[in-house]
């Protein structure tokens, strides 16, 4: 029984090491367009009957993984992002464990993102982006591993989503990504420096 858990934690170990020494695959373009299935979970039967043409089929941009890691980044309007939340939602439903974190980050301005391992420096634009990361916990002096997800999706306020029209299902938290706080933080640090730290020295 050691003997196997000490294995198990050996290929999880693996397929979890940092992203400076993991293991990269990019998706294809062709690969992003069939995937119609719910992203964090769920049954891609369940989407069979969706087409390109369908309102509710939305795929990736941009797609890559990192180990275990999956990355996925889209582009589309407030309605196009509430009816793929909803679809999410459906899909954390069927893989909510105990131990299963599911985020929604709410950003300012508008997301872009790069190829990962310096590919390329092209920055492209995203509306929303999906992380995936599937871990373990070792407990009882590694004899129990637990499997863990933590599902992280932002979403960045801008021209295209609006917060007024943003929806957000039932089973995300939802967290700020704290742009906005910062810049209030900055702005009352400045107004609340002495005086004579902000006049230029005589020196």
């Amino acid at each position: 029984m050691a003997k196997y858990s000490i294995l198990v934690l050996f290929v999880l170990l693996v397929m979890t090491t940092s992203d400076a020494l993991g293991w990269l695959h990019v998706f294809p373009e062709k690969d992003l367009k069939s995937m119609r299935r719910s992203f964090v979970g769920g049954s891609i039967e369940q989407q069979t009957e969706e087409t390109e043409d369908d309102p509710a089929f939305t795929a990736p941009s941009y797609g890559y993984m990192i180990n275990s890691s999956a990355y996925h980044f889209f582009n589309g309007d407030t309605t196009t992002l509430n009816r793929w939340l909803e679809k999410e939602a459906l899909g954390l439903q069927a893989v909510r464990t105990e131990t299963t974190v599911a985020k929604v980050v709410i950003h300012t301005g508008v997301g872009d993102y790069k190829s990962p391992a310096n590919l390329d420096q092209i920055k492209r634009r995203a509306d929303w982006s999906l992380a995936h990361f599937p871990d373990f916990n070792v407990s009882d002096g590694g004899k129990k591993i637990v499997p863990t997800l933590d599902i992280k999706i932002h979403v960045w306020i801008s021209d295209k989503v609006r917060l007024d029209e943003l929806k957000i299902p039932q089973g995300f938290m939802v967290e700020s990504g704290d742009e906005i706080e910062q810049f209030i933080r900055t702005r009352s640090a400045a107004e609340t420096a002495p005086a004579d730290a902000t006049k230029p020295s005589k020196d």
